[in-house]
C-alpha cells in the first residue's frame, strides 16, 4: 500500500502562516520570535517545510528535531542552524525544556554576509553541519541579540526600524559564525573567487527550489552563464559536475517525500515534476537501487 499516515504529510509553512497567529507577541514581515512559552501556546504539526532560515537555541532541558532525514538532540548551548525550505519535524520534547527560536525571511537570511573566505567557508559548512555548542557566555550573547530583537519588534517606531533590525540580525549572524572559528580553518581570509561565488549561488538555488529541475541549463539561465562554464565551476570548485550536485538535491526531495507523504508515487512524480512514473522508477532505482515502491517499504 502506497498511503502514508495524513500525519506524515509534510505541510509548507511561510512567515506569513506563522505571522496568523496573534498571540505571537514578536515578529514582523522578515523576523518571527518564539520561546517554549509561545509554542506550547498553539498547535503546530509537524512535519513542516518552513519558507524561511530557523534558528533554535535550547537553553535547558533536551529536545529533538529531525531535519530533513537527519536528527538532531539539542541540550542546553545547542544551536540548531537551518536554511529555507528545510523539512522539520519536532521528535521529542522533555518538560520543562527551554528554548528561542527565530524565523528569517530569504532577504534577512542573505542580507550583509560579506564575501571574505572564511565567512563562506563557515557559512557553507553550516549548510551540512547545522548545530553548534554554545558556551555559558555564548548563550548569554545570543539570549542578548534575541532580548534586544523583541524589544524593537515590540516598539517598532523608529524611522530606521528596517535598517537597525537588519543590522542587529546582521552582527548576530557574524557573532554565530565566529563561534565556528577552530571548527572551520580556511587557508586564508583572502576575498572569494568570481567561480566560487557562482558555486554557491547554484547550491543557494538548488536549496531554495521547491521543485529542482534536473537540467543543469536551467540554473545556468538563471545565473547568466553557459552550461558549460557552470560545469567547469562545479568541477573546480567541488569536484562534482553540476549534475552531480543537482542529483543530488533532487533525491533528498524524493526520500523526505516517500518517507513522509501520503501522496501516490504518481503524484511524486508528477509533483517533481517527471515526464511519467516510469521514468521516475528508473532514475530512483538508478540512485538508490530499489524502486520506490521497495524503498517505501523499507
Amino acid at each position: 500500500m502506497e498511503n502514508k499516515n495524513e500525519e506524515n504529510e509534510v505541510l509548507n509553512v511561510g512567515l506569513d502562516d506563522i505571522m496568523r497567529y496573534k498571540q505571537i507577541p514578536y515578529k514582523s514581515g522578515d523576523v518571527v520570535l518564539l520561546d517554549e512559552q509561545d509554542v506550547m501556546k498553539h498547535s503546530f504539526n509537524p512535519p513542516v517545510q518552513i519558507d524561511a532560515a530557523v534558528l533554535v537555541l535550547c537553553t535547558d532541558g533536551m529536545m529533538e528535531i529531525e531535519v530533513e532525514t537527519n536528527n538532531y538532540k539539542l541540550f542546553r548551548g545547542d544551536l540548531l542552524v537551518c536554511g529555507p525550505n528545510r523539512v522539520m519535524k519536532p521528535i521529542k520534547l522533555l518538560n520543562n525544556t527551554a528554548f528561542k527560536i527565530i524565523f528569517l525571511s530569504h532577504f534577512m537570511h542573505r542580507s550583509g554576509i560579506g564575501y571574505q573566505r572564511s565567512i563562506w567557508d563557515k557559512a557553507f559548512y553550516l549548510g551540512t553541519n547545522p548545530m553548534i555548542h554554545l558556551s555559558d557566555t555564548q548563550i548569554t550573547q545570543f539570549e542578548e541579540y534575541y532580548r534586544l530583537l523583541c524589544e524593537k519588534l515590540k516598539n517598532p517606531s523608529s524611522s530606521y526600524h528596517s535598517e537597525i533590525m537588519q543590522s542587529i540580525l546582521q552582527a548576530m549572524m557574524y557573532e554565530i559564525l565566529s563561534y565556528l572559528d577552530g571548527v572551520v580553518v580556511s587557508e586564508n581570509d583572502r576575498f572569494v573567487r568570481q567561480g566560487e561565488i557562482l558555486f554557491r549561488r547554484f547550491v543557494g538555488l538548488l536549496a531554495e527550489s521547491k521543485v529542482k529541475s534536473r537540467f543543469v541549463y536551467y540554473y545556468a539561465d538563471k545565473l547568466n552563464v553557459s552550461t558549460k562554464y557552470l560545469s567547469a565551476v562545479c568541477k573546480q570548485v567541488s569536484g562534482k559536475t553540476a549534475g552531480d550536485i543537482i542529483d543530488e538535491f533532487v533525491m533528498k526531495d524524493i526520500i523526505r517525500m516517500l518517507k513522509y507523504s501520503d501522496k501516490s508515487i504518481k503524484e511524486i512524480a508528477l509533483e517533481l515534476d517527471f515526464p511519467n512514473i516510469s521514468f521516475f522508477g528508473k532514475y530512483v532505482k538508478a540512485h538508490l537501487g530499489v524502486s520506490p515502491k521497495a524503498y517505501r517499504r523499507q
